[in-house]
């Protein structure tokens, strides 16, 4: 195993207690669990603008524990 691939894994185990606003792949991700899990209750509009409200509240990095209450308490 490289330096590269133990620096990746490190990355990886690290990464996944924090929100990345910056990666378009982990908030389409974000987005389809949302929609989920509230259904038809809440619309596309209501989930981006939650999104966009706890990633402008909450500060880099952002524990994903933060950043899913804040998500929850904009959508509850």
């Amino acid at each position: 195993m490289s330096w590269e691939d133990i620096d990746n894994k490190l990355k990886k185990a690290r990464d996944k207690l924090f929100v990345s606003c910056e990666e378009d792949y982990e908030l389409s991700y974000v987005k389809k669990v949302l929609k989920e899990h509230y259904g038809s209750t809440v619309t596309d509009g209501q989930i981006n603008d939650a999104i966009t409200h706890c990633c402008n509240t909450i500060k880099a990095p952002r524990k994903r524990e933060d950043f899913s209450k804040c998500i929850h308490r904009q959508l509850g």
